[in-house]
């Protein structure tokens, strides 16, 4: 990115995304630079930043390109993953992957500070618990405060936890007399509750390895194991829905009553969640547990536009092969969101697209307010890697990337260049001194080095 476009055009971004009422439309900024205009976005703002990709991976790789530009001020930036199974095949997805998922829709619902959320799209047309059923379910443990551990067992088994001898992942829990091992969604260590009779004496999370003391706490809480909450109140509503889709399906109810009895006799079981449309009359999306000021932030809209289309062939074939084989499956669109229905929830609320190319039109869709279009002129390193490659095994293979951070830190610059261990640091250093270039080890987060001398 040009110096002088940093200089001049990053401040009137950051200042167009917090005032423009309509779109604000970003071109030719890669990954990279998207990241780093985030993390000014963040520096500015104490709004959530939901940022959409076209998968789960991509969210992967710009979470640790956004901590590259990260320090200890920058916001807590959450991953939250779609299921890891396929639509309609009636297996429970990972442990982790629930706990991640439930753990980021409660801070999202919590509102507690500003936060940055990176998801993709198969994540984002998935329906989900219903906002107030996770809030509700949410239970605050405190040293001091007395509980009936009866209940407390009631609700663990009604948010789909499992009851184990020893606690070593999401999801269990164990009873010994008086103490509790819960290993609640919210944190990544169990907790070790301690009652005093109907008093919680003491709170302290545990190694499921070692089953040791890592910490102690005042409080906790617990959230569902699934997202799913199958209270007794709501057994009869689901038995009831699950007997009206098997005579609409035309199954038999030898297939109905195998679920209902499961439910009945397990509550939450493992692949319930693919089934959500019987257990509650109306899902949310992630739309309702964004707070309403939040900005959105598109990655590159006709790459979500055809992961959205994929998703939505794929839950449609699988569904009719799931009701060729005469296995219980709800409609696709009970289950997931049409992707012009999130557009037009999204549109509600602050957003910047980010785009590969500019757009040829500077018109914003129908009944949105006027799109701003903010371009970056980006210098690549395509001449440098071709010229690499063309070198081959030459004495002189560096001489091109070498020349280049010279000319760079002639033009005032301050070239960073990022390593992913210290051997490989080690390494560099020593290929760069036949050219006269002796890098400066810093490990100071990048917005510190703003102000810094050019050099390397």
């Amino acid at each position: 990115m040009d110096k002088s476009v940093s200089d001049h055009q990053i401040p009137f971004f950051v200042e167009a995304v917090g005032q423009q009422r309509g779109p604000v439309v970003c071109s030719a900024a890669g990954k990279t630079e998207r990241a780093y205009l985030i993390s000014k976005l963040c520096r500015k703002t104490d709004q959530t930043i939901v940022a959409v990709l076209p998968d789960f991976k991509a969210c992967e790789e710009f979470s640790e390109t956004l901590r590259f530009f990260a320090d200890q001020d920058f916001p807590e930036i959450i991953l939250f993953p779609p299921y890891n199974i396929l639509p309609f095949k009636r297996v429970a997805y990972h442990h982790e992957t629930a706990a991640n998922r439930i753990q980021s829709l409660y801070c999202l619902a919590a509102g507690a500070g500003p936060r940055i959320l990176l998801t993709s799209v198969e994540a984002m047309v998935q329906r989900l618990i219903p906002k107030q059923v996770l809030c509700d379910y949410a239970e605050l443990l405190m040293c001091g405060e007395e509980i009936d551990r009866d209940v407390l067992i009631a609700k663990l088994h009604a948010g789909g936890y499992t009851h184990v001898t020893l606690v070593e992942d999401h999801g269990e829990y164990s009873i010994r007399g008086g103490i509790l091992d819960i290993f609640s969604p919210m944190y990544p260590d169990p907790l070790r509750v301690e009652l005093f009779g109907d008093t919680v004496d003491s709170i302290r999370f545990f190694s499921p390895v070692t089953q040791r003391k890592i910490s102690t706490v005042n409080e906790a809480v617990i959230l569902p194991a699934r997202e799913a909450v199958l209270e007794k109140s709501l057994i009869r509503q689901t038995v009831s829905r699950i007997r009206e889709q098997v005579s609409a399906s035309g199954l038999s109810e030898q297939v109905g009553e195998e679920f209902i009895d499961r439910i009945r006799k397990e509550g939450v079981f493992p692949g319930i969640e693919s089934l959500l449309p019987l257990v509650y009359e109306k899902l949310d999306m992630l739309p309702d547990y964004v707070p309403q000021n939040a900005l959105w932030v598109e990655c590159d809209p006709g790459s979500l536009e055809k992961a959205a289309v994929h998703i939505e062939s794929q839950a449609a074939r699988n569904y009719v092969i799931a009701s060729e084989d005469k296995r219980l499956c709800v409609d696709p669109a009970t289950l997931y969101v049409p992707w012009p229905s999130l557009k037009e929830r999204i549109k509600v609320g602050r957003r910047l697209i980010f785009r590969d190319l500019p757009s040829m039109t500077q018109t914003a869709d129908e009944g949105e307010p006027p799109l701003l279009q903010v371009d970056f002129p980006i210098q690549n390193n395509a001449e440098i890697s071709a010229a690499l490659l063309q070198g081959g095994k030459d004495a002189l293979i560096l001489e091109p990337l070498c020349q280049w951070l010279i000319e760079k830190q002639s033009a005032g610059f301050l070239v960073l260049i990022v390593c992913g261990t210290e051997a490989q640091i080690q390494r560099l250093q020593s290929l760069m001194q036949p050219y006269g270039i002796y890098p400066r080890l810093l490990e100071t987060p990048v917005e510190k080095l703003i102000h810094r001398k050019p050099g390397i």
